[in-house]
């Protein structure tokens, strides 16, 4: 459940909600707790908490406030006293005692301490008023039998607006010997006051800096603010882009609670254009010249000096080194020193500075989306949306035909090259047999569309035959347009009978408007014209406005299930939920199968949405919603649904780590659907049953079972080339087996010896597993695959990651200045292969020749992470983004760990 979070302040918070949404900074909490608890003797250790922003300053002081009151131990020894974030008028010592007064009677509630501080208000004299404030405190302490912790905010504000030294002093004279006061106080940064031997409070406080939050602690905040976290490492990105601040975690975290990771990064001007009144009313409030100075620090997106800063400023020197020194002192902008004489600034919040870029457009907006588009390639691979598309669409389009609907959007998202290989090397070459025809565009041409239906007819039969033959002639014409990409002719058709008869009252002759419609969709679609798709499914609910009757309704149904996908397919998730929700909410109570059917379709879909959102317990409940209702019925269109969501229900529960309830519920399916499959129409659910169970118990180790399982899918489909590659891959994972493997791959290759993408999948399954004495063999046949098609990239690709692995680094140059010699959207479209590739060249030796290659090449400005993860593992000092740099010490790691693998290897 998602529990209630204050954007800004958690004062607001009651004190249970507060300990409840305190998730990370307990070694913080913890270390200034033992000092409280160490406080014993006649003088006091302060503590002052720095951190910027956002970083969880005020969460952390009320949480040791609350912490205080929930120990009995150090209730009966402290009392927390909370000043406002934002309420000091102080200006003398006497000042700041007064308020402290102010808010022991607010806290108290009781009359004594409200009319002291009354009466002592209205002293204006601050000598006259002195330190009697000050004893109304120490008498409570003393009543109490308790010291008393002052929590005070943004202690750097306070002392800067204290009339004079001589009232610092003072505040130093007390807290050093008073045992029964004790000041926790936070700042956004180390100021004057602290830092400076001439100060009153310089070594007066134990000063503890909160550091960026980790990984795991940015994932617990997400999980707090959205529901669940952010699976594999895609919170990794998410801890680049906002530094580890808390407050920006959470403001990101309620944004992308209803968006796929991918559709979170590309949307992040949406993001903090929805949250102006944090990232923008800085900026508006900022002196016009002090703005300049902070703009032109952003057009440079990386650390820079005041020179120049001021150079893109057209500022003097001089002038913009005050400006940023008070920028700085707010907490705007950070400070690096790097030696005596330079300092280095750079925005405190890097995500403000992405932002500024994108909305500036041009060439700084194209760096930034670039290296937006370079994470969702580097840390999106475990995204719940691939791996629904992995398992859907590793299987060969005759095992998938009736699961197209149900994966068939995610697919066409899905920008892994290989994932697609094995999409478009098992499409058949003839338009008209491929699985992802539209299922109109196939039915239509069978006898049984084709024949006039007369029944309940009253007007002319030759207006449906006319209209009829329109459709066929334009479906006839769709084969041309597959092959020359001509669509006029089949558009025309389409829009004759669109047209002609599109006022019709006559509900066959309707139908084949709809068809029209339906058959102009589909085009569109192939066209990649999402907009006018989505129009023409409009057009269809609304040529069946107000009709009853069950032939309209499944039209209907047919429509806004088409436009969820569409929408889906374009990450519009919640205007595809709308789509679904619509089909449930006209039709959810009609027991048709036909209609029935079409709700089951639509919740699934609904459900793959949910778990594409990270949101995989909401899918789970619709996929058993499903189940419960239909699973007693026995209509095809029923059962269909519910083999459909106990089919993702199982993929789901693997998404939450339950394997075992996942490979029961693939067994549920042998055991209720498995027998005579093939003769009820259900041998493709079953065959995917096994398939996903191989998968689950392959994950476990657990390989005899699972090559059992695989056994019974290619008991089914003998001729999937996918299924026995799987089998290969299995038996890799067993190193007592590798000669077996080994084996059935030569026996595949040699049933299709012309296969190219058959060749150069068996390699890169070879060179996966890093099994070195198995690589020559790979090597073998992916140079076999470049010479059935030297023009693929894919090709060059695989061939030099294996010769970087096999420690041929210049024969891995060369081949990798092939795969770069091809377009650069080519690269743009697989930057994670990018990044194997020169990943292993830099591991096997080659690592400025790599660089030399790449930062010459088209590809460079879509790799530019790549580019500084290559200098700095050469040792190059890179000045650059801090978010880049954060990517590219994660490109060295990587470097490190694949190096570290390839000298396992050579060794074995």
């Amino acid at each position: 459940m998602v529990r209630r979070m204050v954007k800004y302040n958690p004062s607001f918070l009651t004190e249970d909600e507060l300990v409840n949404n305190f998730v990370v900074r307990h070694t913080d909490l913890e270390l200034i707790m033992r000092v409280i608890s160490e406080n014993t003797t006649g003088s006091n250790q302060h503590v002052l908490v720095i951190g910027p922003r956002g970083s969880g300053k005020t969460t952390l002081a009320l949480r040791v406030a609350a912490e205080i009151e929930r120990d009995a131990g150090l209730r009966e020894k402290w009392y927390p006293l909370v000043f406002s974030e934002e309420s000091y008028r102080a200006t003398s010592a006497a000042d700041f005692w007064l308020e402290a007064l102010f808010h022991l009677a607010e806290q108290t509630g009781e009359e004594k301490w409200l009319r002291a501080y009354q009466e002592m208000r209205d002293e204006l004299d601050d000598k006259r008023l002195a330190d009697r404030p000050l004893w109304q405190l120490l008498d409570f302490a003393d009543s109490q039998g308790k010291r008393i912790l002052l929590i005070v905010e943004n202690l750097h504000m306070l002392f800067a607006d204290l009339a004079s030294d001589d009232e610092a002093w003072k505040m130093r004279h007390t807290l050093i010997n008073e045992p029964r006061l004790m000041l926790l106080a936070t700042a956004t940064t180390r100021f004057e006051d602290v830092e400076n031997p001439s100060q009153a409070m310089f070594e007066m406080f134990k000063m503890h800096e909160l550091k960026p939050l980790e990984d795991e602690e940015c994932n617990a905040i997400w999980e707090l603010v959205a529901g669940a976290k952010l699976p594999g490492s895609q919170i990794r990105p998410i801890r680049i882009l906002t530094g580890g601040n808390a407050r920006l975690l959470a403001i990101i975290a309620r944004f992308g609670a209803h968006r796929s990771f991918r559709q979170l990064l590309d949307d992040l001007v949406d993001l903090i254009d929805d949250h102006t009144d944090y990232f923008k009313s800085r900026i508006d409030h900022m002196p016009s010249t002090e703005r300049k100075v902070y703009l032109s620090l952003a057009e440079l997106w990386k650390p820079s000096t005041a020179r120049e800063i001021a150079r893109v400023a057209r500022l003097d020197v001089n002038k913009t080194s005050s400006l940023l020194n008070r920028l700085a002192g707010r907490g705007d902008v950070v400070v690096e020193s790097r030696s005596k004489k330079t300092k280095w600034y750079r925005l405190a919040e890097g995500i403000y500075n992405i932002y500024y870029l994108m909305r500036r457009r041009g060439r700084s907006a194209d760096r930034v989306k670039a290296t937006v588009t370079f994470m969702i390639a580097m840390y999106g691979h475990e995204s719940a949306t691939r791996l629904l598309a992995e398992e859907a669409c590793s299987l060969s389009p005759e095992l998938c035909r009736e699961h197209y609907t149900a994966y068939g959007e995610i697919i066409r998202s899905v920008r892994d090259r290989r994932v697609i290989d094995r999409i478009i090397a098992s499409t058949p070459r003839g338009f008209l047999e491929s699985p992802y025809f539209d299922e109109y565009v196939k039915s239509i041409m069978t006898a049984e569309g084709m024949a006039l239906e007369e029944k309940g007819m009253s007007g002319e039969v030759a207006d449906l035959e006319e209209a009829r033959n329109l459709n066929r002639q334009g479906v006839q014409s769709l084969g041309t347009f597959f092959r020359k990409g001509d669509f006029e002719q089949p558009l025309i058709k389409f829009e004759q009978v669109i047209t002609q008869f599109k006022s019709t009252k006559e509900l066959l002759l309707l139908d084949e408007v709809a068809n029209a419609l339906f058959l102009k969709g589909f085009i569109f679609a192939k066209l990649d014209k999402s907009e006018e798709e989505i129009a023409i499914y409009d057009d269809v609910v609304r040529l069946y406005d107000g009709m009853n009757g069950k032939k309209p309704a499944e039209q209907v149904v047919k429509a806004l299930i088409k436009k969820g996908a569409t929408l889906a397919r374009l990450d519009r998730f919640d205007e595809a939920i709308a789509a679904y929700d619509e089909v449930v909410r006209r039709y959810g109570g009609r027991e048709e199968k036909e209609l029935a059917g079409g709700v089951a379709k639509a919740l699934v879909n609904k459900g793959e949405i949910l778990c594409t959102l990270n949101n995989p317990k909401g899918a789970l409940q619709i996929y058993n919603e499903v189940i419960r209702h239909y699973d007693n019925r026995e209509e095809r269109e029923l059962l269909e649904g519910v083999l459909d969501a106990l089919l993702n229900k199982g993929i789901t529960l693997g998404l939450l780590d339950m394997p075992e309830e996942e490979i029961a519920t693939y067994e549920n399916i042998v055991r209720h659907y498995g027998s005579n499959s093939e003769e009820n129409g259900f041998l493709s659910q079953v065959a995917l049953a096994y398939y996903y169970k191989s998968n689950v118990l392959g994950r476990l180790g657990r390989f005899d079972q699972a090559e059992d399982a695989l056994l019974q899918v290619i008991k089914a489909f003998p001729d999937i080339d996918e299924f026995h590659l799987a089998i290969i891959k299995l038996l890799l994972k067993d190193q007592q087996r590798h000669t077996e493997a080994l084996q059935k791959a030569e026996e595949l290759i040699n049933r299709k010896p012309g296969d190219a993408i058959l060749h150069n999948s068996l390699a890169w399954a070879f060179y996966e597993q890093s099994i070195s004495a198995l690589l020559p063999k790979a090597e073998i046949w992916v140079r076999q695959a470049m010479a059935l098609s030297p023009d693929d990239p894919r090709i060059h690709h695989t061939l030099a990651c294996i010769l970087c692995r096999l420690g041929k680094g210049d024969e891995a140059l060369k081949a990798a200045k092939k795969y770069l010699q091809y377009p650069a959207v080519v690269v743009k479209k697989t930057i994670d292969d990018a990044i194997e590739l020169f990943v292993g060249l830099a591991a096997c030796g080659q690592a400025k020749e790599a660089l030399d290659l790449l930062e010459n090449s088209p590809a460079a400005k879509h790799l530019e992470p790549l580019i500084v993860g290559l200098k700095l593992f050469m040792g190059e000092e890179v000045q650059t983004a801090v978010e880049i740099l954060e990517v590219a010490k994660d490109v060295v790691k990587k470097i490190e760990e694949q190096k570290q693998l390839q000298q396992a290897a050579s060794t074995r």
